[in-house]
């Protein structure tokens, strides 16, 4: 009785599970994980949301585009959707400087040749602190 139990256990163990593929990386140190790439991002140690340093981007003297870039993730999916999430924030130059920009979080399909917008665009023009930003890609992208 005790074997029967144990293998009907185990086959609803089986059926009943699935696969979740998670990609966690760390901002939070001097260097970008591996295979990212930016333009115009650079690294600070001032007020970052999480640990100790963050990237990001400084409109006042380094132009008003950039962007950070994950390296290509084949077949992650296991044809489930992947959640997005990440905190930001956007603070003044200095005091009085003002703050006012838009990001649009995109994933490409074709290594970049055409991308997708995901969620709703973040879009600021007060200073905003440590605020998180969730979305989804679909599976069937």
């Amino acid at each position: 009785m005790k074997r029967i139990t144990l293998i009907l256990l185990t086959l609803f163990a089986y059926f009943s599970s699935f696969a979740q593929v998670g990609i966690i990386e760390n901002f939070s140190t001097t260097t970008l994980p591996t295979g990212w790439t930016n333009a115009s991002f650079a690294n600070t140690d001032v007020a970052p949301c999480e640990g100790t340093y963050a990237w990001r981007k400084n409109f006042w003297s380094l132009g008003t585009t950039g962007t950070l870039t994950t390296p290509n993730y084949v077949g992650v999916s296991n044809g489930t959707d992947v959640s997005v999430s990440f905190q930001w924030k956007a603070t003044e130059y200095d005091p009085g400087d003002g703050v006012g920009f838009t990001v649009n979080v995109q994933f490409s399909t074709n290594n970049g040749t055409t991308w997708q917008t995901i969620g709703s665009p973040i879009s600021t023009t007060s200073v905003t602190e440590c605020a998180a930003f969730t979305a989804t890609i679909p599976a069937a992208s």
